[in-house]
């Protein structure tokens, strides 16, 4: 019995989705009355990749120098490095 529900569950989804293929690939638009509430118009995918983007970078400093201060340590473990002022 089971089996046979999550079929027809599966099945009634499809047949939705191949009635319906541009409203589940929209974004769904906001009222203007509660623009006040989500803070107006959205930004658009490139503008929130960049945003995505720049906030790993940011979040990743601490790693870099972090990884920067072991592979410096690792070269001058093997390689000795001797300066002079003349």
């Amino acid at each position: 019995m089971r089996h046979g529900c999550a079929l027809l569950s599966s099945a009634v989804a499809f047949a939705i989705a191949a009635v319906f293929p541009a409203a589940a690939q929209q974004q769904p638009q906001t009222p203007p009355y509660m623009s006040v509430i989500v803070g107006g118009e959205r930004p658009s995918a490139a503008e929130t990749a960049s945003q995505n983007v720049l906030a790993l970078n940011t979040a990743m400093f601490s790693l870099y120098g972090d990884s920067g201060a072991v592979f410096g340590k690792n070269i001058l473990a093997q390689h000795p490095v001797i300066l002079a002022l003349f």
